[in-house]
């Protein structure tokens, strides 16, 4: 069987499992990278929200660790705003409802991001943005102390009186922005992300494959538990929550909606494990980071963080285990390091990572 048809296979089977049309599900699959990502033009966006709200934006400065579209927006004229141009896949209905949420929050007087204006969602260049006011912190405390105000913050969350205005499906993540909604559609998600790169398994690994995938299908997705207003991502700090001289407050509503509880309880308890990490730099970025995670049981997990170039990233995510994506950028790699680490191979990868980065005088000494 030739790889075309191989994939065909692969397209119906996810149009039977997720109840879309075979062309619906085509689209699915081969969209799944343009959907996720994106990449404004600060300039073009400091132009608009001069245009739109009359203000004099002087500076757009990427400010989320993971999303390359949320922006710190410092004006010459008032407080600064935070500006997130969503991936032009995302409806405008959805960004809507983030603000139609936070809203609802004020109302309430919990403790969230507030709207920058009262008209908050605007069109700019097939994308559409909700502005808020920047809130000004740091970093919630590691440890114990950090997931006790997290802890707090959810169980404010879901303890408040039900709205209308806030009772859209809630508790998906919405890494793809085609999947919002409840936690069902992160296993939609998933299976998406699985089937796409369905062909490129080697056949060394299918059986470990189609193991995940069966526990994709088979994942309880929290249908019939109790319902609350869920924040939906409340676990990486600074992206979704900073301590303010007020205390801490939660951002990034994106995934927020009504669904069960135990879908936010489960991402606090996911991120219970605790990290330290070394980066070794040249020019000031990093070229190779060693991280130490330590899982809620203890156990220690060694995982290298490094660059590498277009093809070489896409061979070696292709072969999978030990290699994964990176959430830290498009241009790095995740190696897990096991008693069976290729260490020659190691050295060849970090090698290459420092090339990336480094000025060629440096680079010619390797040479």
């Amino acid at each position: 069987m030739t790889r075309d048809a191989s994939f065909k296979k692969v397209v119906r089977r996810h149009a039977g499992e997720t109840g879309q049309r075979y062309t619906e599900a085509l689209t699915d699959l081969q969209g799944l990278g343009a959907r996720m990502h994106h990449e404004p033009v600060p300039e073009r966006l400091l132009a608009h929200l001069r245009d739109r709200y009359g203000i004099d934006p002087v500076a757009a400065t990427k400010l989320s660790v993971h999303k390359t579209y949320v922006f710190r927006i410092d004006r010459d004229d008032g407080s600064p705003w935070v500006a997130r141009p969503f991936p032009p896949a995302r409806p405008r209905a959805g960004v809507e409802g983030d603000a139609a949420i936070l809203r609802f929050l004020e109302r309430q007087a919990y403790p969230a991001e507030r709207l920058a204006v009262d008209d908050a969602v605007s069109d700019f260049d097939g994308s559409a943005v909700l502005v808020t006011r920047f809130v000004e912190g740091v970093q919630l405390p590691d440890g114990a102390a950090k997931f006790a105000m997290m802890g707090e913050l959810l169980g404010r969350l879901h303890a408040l009186p039900y709205d209308d205005s806030a009772g859209r499906p809630g508790g998906a993540s919405g890494e793809d922005p085609s999947r919002e909604g409840t936690p069902r559609q992160d296993l939609l998600a998933a299976l998406s992300f699985l089937d796409a790169v369905d062909t490129k398994v080697a056949a060394a690994e299918r059986e470990r494959f189609e193991q995940l995938r069966d526990q994709v299908r088979s994942a309880d997705y929290g249908h019939g538990l109790p319902e609350g207003l869920l924040h939906g991502n409340l676990l990486h700090a600074p992206d979704h929550a900073v301590l303010s001289e007020q205390g801490p407050v939660a951002i990034n509503w994106k995934a927020s909606g009504r669904g069960p509880r135990l879908a936010d309880f489960a991402y606090l308890i996911w991120g219970t494990g605790s990290s330290t990490a070394q980066s070794f730099d040249i020019r000031r970025r990093s070229f190779c980071l060693l991280v130490a995670w330590e899982d809620p049981a203890g156990k220690p997990v060694p995982l290298l963080v490094l660059r590498a170039g277009p093809d070489e990233r896409e061979a070696l995510l292709c072969g999978g285990h030990p290699f994964f994506a990176s959430r830290a950028g498009r241009d790095r790699i995740v190696v897990l390091l096991t008693d069976d680490t290729d260490w020659e191979e190691i050295r060849e990868l970090v090698t290459e990572s420092y090339r990336i980065l480094a000025p060629r005088k440096l680079t010619a000494r390797l040479d």
